[in-house]
């Protein structure tokens, strides 16, 4: 009986030494699991921590390539016309090819839209200023009449469009008009909006609807 006493003694502690070896490798194998999920989460943080630092360098170089642009008149001048010339090219050129003059040639203003039917042609001149420095628009406005009446002799003007990006139009506007000046449609934008961008293709699209009407 002693002996069988001895026997069922060893085989418990047998069981529970087997019992303590599974609990062990769960626990083990739980830890293994634990140690991976924060390794792959260490990971991701990681990926996208270098995700938000390369995105931060990148605005900090567009930041450094404005500041550069806004600094120098004509680079800011030619920044807003490459602009409004990449506008136009995706919302009106179904109507209209789009063709940037610059400084190509003298007395033409900045972009010239010319209908794929026939002849017709709107000018566009763009200008970028400050607030402070809006009293050279009205300058600029006397020569866009001025690059009328050169490109007026030279191709069949339809209208004219003057933009000023950032600041009124001293004595004109300081949102919207249109005004019949050298026997065409004059218009005028300031202080330029994603509305007003809007509106601008409107205008587009009515003077080539105009132009079909009287051609036909």
């Amino acid at each position: 009986e002693c002996k069988q006493n001895n026997l069922e003694r060893m085989a418990e502690k047998e069981a529970i030494i087997q019992e303590l070896k599974v609990d062990k490798k769960i626990v083990l194998n739980d830890k293994t699991e634990r140690i991976l999920e924060l390794k792959k989460s260490q990971q991701l943080l990681e990926e996208k921590m270098e995700t938000i630092e390369n995105e931060k360098q990148a605005i900090q170089d567009k930041y450094i390539n404005l500041q550069g642009i806004l600094s120098n008149s004509y680079k800011k001048g030619s920044f807003a016309e490459n602009k409004l010339e990449e506008m136009l090219r995706s919302n009106v050129s179904n109507d209209y090819i789009v063709e940037n003059i610059g400084s190509k040639e003298e007395h033409s203003t900045d972009i010239h839209l010319k209908t794929k039917e026939s002849d017709g042609v709107v000018l566009l001149e763009s200008k970028f200023y400050s607030t402070n420095s809006k009293n050279m628009i009205t300058k600029e406005v006397r020569k866009f009449m001025n690059d009328i009446d050169s490109c007026k002799c030279r191709m069949n003007v339809l209208s004219a469009i003057f933009v000023s990006i950032s600041c009124d139009i001293p004595n004109i506007t300081n949102d919207f008009e249109c005004r019949v000046e050298k026997g065409i449609r004059c218009y005028y934008f300031a202080n330029m909006t994603e509305e007003k961008c809007k509106l601008l293709y409107v205008v587009l699209g009515i003077e080539s609807k105009l132009y079909k009407e009287r051609i036909w």
